[in-house]
């Protein structure tokens, strides 16, 4: 089971993901608790929201939230709140970091299918990868459609690149060009980004790296074709 104390003497039941802030602060997405904690800087793990066999995702405070399964973590330049990909197709923010077991969990982008909207509304059929650009906007890899999207912040999803729907028949092969128009494998499973906003794609099963710039244009950055 899962033990908060300090250092060797913490037992977590799984990590998927970290986090860092620019104090030194980690957060650890405990993937089979399901669980958020903090480790400070003295090696001390507290819990800051989910609990153990969450099971469905349910919004809360602290161990009143769930989480199905916890994937990436990406931490906003403030260091004030934490977003995380989860198994149930959507997008949690976590906020009030600080206090144990009192972070504050909220979906702010839902499952089934991709609807540019307000938030709430808006949904990313399967994230696998978040980052934020210099302007507080996230950026999201949508594994299932093959895409990447983005969160304004005024919390309206909108696509950056890639299909909006499923493929029918065959997935396409991978092609550039503007957002709308390029395709890309059927599995993203990481992103980067610059101080330009250069948004760099992880394309897994194509076997390269890809490069969208802030006009929504699409590269391959490395990789041959085919």
């Amino acid at each position: 089971g899962n033990q908060l104390g300090t250092g060797t003497g913490v037992r977590l039941r799984g990590v998927s993901s970290l986090a860092v802030d620019r104090n030194g602060v980690l957060y650890v997405a405990d993937q089979n608790g399901v669980a958020v904690r903090r480790v400070d800087t003295a090696g001390t793990v507290t819990d800051v929201a989910g609990q153990i066999y969450g099971g469905s995702e349910r919004d809360g405070t602290g161990t009143g939230a769930t989480f199905g399964y916890i994937g990436r973590l990406t931490l906003d330049a403030a260091g004030t709140t934490l977003y995380a990909a989860t198994s149930n197709n959507g997008l949690r923010q976590v906020t009030s970091l600080g206090v144990s077991d009192g972070g504050v969990v909220t979906t702010i982008a839902s499952r089934n299918v991709f609807v540019p909207g307000p938030k709430g509304f808006a949904a990313v059929v399967e994230p696998t990868a978040v980052v934020e650009g210099t302007d507080g906007t996230v950026y999201i890899a949508d594994r299932n459609l093959g895409g990447v999207r983005k969160l304004q912040r005024d919390g309206t999803l909108v696509n950056v690149a890639g299909p909006t729907t499923q493929p029918q028949g065959p997935w396409p092969m991978r092609t550039d060009g503007p957002g709308d128009q390029a395709t890309f494998s059927s599995r993203i499973l990481g992103l980067a980004i610059d101080a330009s906003n250069n948004v760099y794609v992880a394309d897994t099963d194509g076997c390269a790296v890809r490069k969208i710039t802030p006009a929504r244009v699409v590269s391959t950055l490395v990789g041959a074709n085919g």
